[in-house]
């Protein structure tokens, strides 16, 4: 298993070097950063991808159009991208960067949860990163979302999110479901939460070693760039370990669905995950549990 990811890549270098545009994304406590193993990151709201950004002999950054706030709805099936290293315009009619500023970032955010609502799994999913990464204080956060790892979009294995834990110095994959998933509680189903679950755990254990070190050197990335939470002050993930069994977190749980529910899964889960996490809709707080059996909820 190779990564890409490089600590003194173009990129994160030219990015050291705090471009107004850069530090504006960086202190919107709505937006999240995620890094990538070909030296690439995504500025994420809610779940939707406001700028993947590359380095191609200077910056070059692409939205989806259906995130673009176009000056006009007639331009907008227009694909739209940005790049050099001044952020040039190709066609500045379609929109005003204005070096990301509060308006602008605002009107990207207004539309992006056009599409994923605050309730939605990436609502949820993206409100779990900030929090986590925004505390003053705090025993971990989540440092990666949306880790992918195949060659194909056929084999292409995707987990939700990663935490980081300073206090028992552990890493852990973290699946995030809502309770309208079929998945989670249908057997039947060829991509149930069992068989998921299973296919995380053996790749987790088939690759720990080289995950150890590529969170260490995109822990490192993130604390160079400025990009990880005051209180992560350790200077990389030297003697950390990884959680050999996925973390199943139900994020929009009801006080009836747990009652109902909950039991069930973690018997089916029993093995299989490490722990599995129950929380209400306004509660997006985040430890590894302490023992696999007993589901740990809060509404």
């Amino acid at each position: 298993m190779k990564f890409k990811l490089d600590q003194n890549h173009e990129l994160f270098k030219a990015l050291a070097k705090k471009p107004l545009w850069w530090e504006n994304l960086k202190s919107d406590k709505g937006l999240y950063i995620d890094l990538r193993k070909d030296n690439s990151l995504n500025v994420y709201h809610n779940g939707g991808s406001l700028m993947k950004l590359e380095w191609k002999k200077g910056y070059v950054a692409d939205v989806h159009r259906k995130y673009v706030p176009l000056k006009s709805d007639r331009r907008s099936n227009l694909p739209y991208h940005f790049g050099g290293a001044d952020l040039v315009i190709p066609d500045p009619g379609l929109i005003e960067i204005d070096n990301f500023s509060a308006k602008v970032r605002g009107a990207f955010k207004e539309r992006i949860r056009k599409h994923f609502e605050n309730t939605s799994e990436k609502g949820i999913q993206g409100a779990y990163v900030v929090k986590s990464r925004r505390a003053k204080t705090g025993g971990g956060f989540f440092i990666d979302s949306e880790f992918a790892y195949g060659d194909t979009r056929k084999n292409m294995m995707r987990i939700d999110l990663v935490w980081t834990d300073f206090e028992t110095k552990r890493i852990a994959f973290v699946e995030l479901k809502t309770i309208g998933d079929e998945r989670l509680m249908n057997p039947k189903n060829p991509k149930s939460i069992v068989n998921q679950m299973k296919t995380y755990g053996t790749f987790i254990r088939s690759h720990e070693k080289d995950l150890l070190r590529y969170y260490d050197i995109l822990y490192r990335i993130r604390r160079k760039l400025g990009i990880n939470p005051d209180f992560a002050n350790v200077t990389s993930l030297a003697g950390f370990k990884i959680v050999d069994k996925p973390i199943l977190l139900v994020g929009d749980c009801t006080r009836d669905w747990i009652k109902m529910n909950a039991d069930s899964l973690n018997k089916k889960l029993t093995g299989i995950a490490f722990g599995c996490i129950c929380r209400g809709i306004g509660s997006q707080t985040f430890r590894i549990p302490d023992k696999t059996r007993k589901h740990d909820y809060k509404l």
